[in-house]
């Protein structure tokens, strides 16, 4: 590969990922476009009814919303089994109320101190129970109460989808007003910042420059790859393999320093496996191309000339022809060049350059 086409995307590259590691904010509630408005004595409140998909029309979770004082992130829900499970591992750090009923039911996602003196508070503990055990008069799975990019939010997760025209609206905002207000006066949110979480961000934000950095790379190189016909892979099950071990070893590496960085932090898995999953995504093109010139700069082994004939052409996105495998009873597909495409039809016979690999991955070197 051209080393001024490498180095010009490793530039470009660079401040683009530079660019999108920074914190970005998503669009608020209240200016999102299926978002409607009431007014009430307090103000305005925002509201969303949105549905499974646009075909169905079934009502998946309606979110009620006001405006807030604080920019501050935190989530508010009942704890999931798995998180139950986790907490007992220790693997999952979250904060603890001193309430026993509060703290075997619900869990507070933030790392605010400010926010975590809040919920001591006995007045608050039982407004937030009496609106968690409430028997509602549809099927809701679970609730959440969240505060978001100045937003403050209730969610209601429906268990079976009902029809937009079968909701009751009026039912979910009594249940708003009946209790949210009373909640956010108890957890008085002005003085509320992200400080602690703004530091965690400052810790993350170099692992996440390196992931899109590699995102870009991956993007680029394997554009510029793709016009190019040899080196071509024979053993392409091989070849997926290891990209896939490497890139799960690479993954592994990042989610096992997330985990370290993220130690007393309740977002702590939620954030490590959300890297996770980024890096394999990021850097599996990538890892493969290293694995593919590895496998092809440092192979030593000579060619072998091998006489295959044509048992069938296709083009996706590349000239490709089958050729038979006699002695193993198989086919496999190599790319060509257009011009030997256009020359050979199926019966014909074409010579590959075929080498073993420094890997052990069999490649085709030229075809003739």
């Amino acid at each position: 590969m051209d080393i001024f086409v490498v180095s010009f995307f490793v530039v470009i590259s660079f401040f683009i990922a530079k660019f999108f590691s920074k914190e970005k904010n998503s669009l608020s509630i209240k200016d999102q476009r299926n978002t409607k408005v009431i007014t009430n004595k307090h103000g305005n409140v925002f509201y969303q009814i949105n549905e499974e998909n646009i075909y169905s029309g079934k009502v998946k979770s309606i979110i009620i919303a006001l405006e807030s004082p604080t920019e501050a992130n935190f989530t508010i829900r009942k704890k999931t089994w798995i998180e139950s499970v986790l907490v007992k591992l220790h693997i999952l750090n979250i904060f603890k109320t001193k309430n026993s009923k509060l703290d075997e039911n619900i869990i507070c996602m933030s790392d605010e101190e400010l926010l975590q003196e809040r919920l001591l508070n006995p007045a608050l503990q039982n407004a937030l129970l009496s609106l968690f055990e409430q028997k509602f008069q549809y099927a809701v799975k679970n609730i959440e109460i969240s505060n978001e990019e100045k937003m403050f939010f209730i969610k209601f997760n429906l268990k079976l989808k009902f029809k937009r025209k079968a909701l009751d609206m009026g039912y979910f905002l009594d249940i708003f007003n009946q209790n949210i207000y009373r909640i956010i006066e108890l957890l008085d949110l002005k003085p509320i910042t992200n400080k602690t979480e703004i530091k965690l961000y400052e810790k993350l934000i170099s692992i996440k420059f390196l992931l899109f950095f590699i995102a870009l790379m991956s993007f680029f190189l394997t554009i510029t790859e793709s016009h190019k016909i040899y080196p071509s892979v024979i053993d392409s099950s091989k070849y997926i393999l290891y990209s896939s071990i490497a890139s799960l070893v690479f993954a592994s590496c990042i989610f096992y320093r997330i985990f370290k960085i993220t130690k007393n932090s309740s977002k702590r898995l939620q954030i490590s496996l959300r890297y996770f999953i980024f890096s394999i995504i990021s850097s599996i093109l990538l890892l493969g191309l290293i694995i593919k010139y590895s496998n092809t700069i440092l192979d030593k082994s000579q060619p072998n000339m091998v006489v295959y004939k044509v048992s069938g052409k296709f083009v996706r996105a590349r000239y490709r022809c089958y050729f038979d495998v006699a002695n193993e009873n198989a086919k496999i597909d190599v790319r060509v060049p257009r011009i030997l495409y256009n020359q050979k039809q199926k019966g014909d016979y074409v010579k590959l350059h075929i080498k073993n690999g420094f890997l052990g991955i069999s490649w085709v070197s030229n075809v003739e």
